[in-house]
């Protein structure tokens, strides 16, 4: 794991497409890291994402895990 001191903003697409295997592999290793280390939603995106209309019960559990490690920008 690389060790970023830096914090981003992600934006709901970018999940979704986490939690639907969507993403090439760099992409895949780099939103892991953000998400352990320096993962900042809008409220919009929360809202968005835990919406999402295609959810199953296990991506749904997984983005209420992805949100709890989340930094919840108002």
């Amino acid at each position: 794991m690389v060790v970023n001191h830096n914090r981003y903003l992600i934006d709901t697409n970018i999940l979704i497409d986490y939690l639907a295997d969507s993403l090439p592999s760099p992409g895949i290793e780099i939103i892991e890291d953000i998400i352990g280390q320096s993962l900042h939603i809008s409220a919009i995106t929360q809202i968005e994402f835990l919406g999402w209309h295609n959810h199953t019960p296990e991506s749904k559990a997984a983005a209420e895990d992805i949100i709890k490690h989340a930094t919840i920008m108002h």
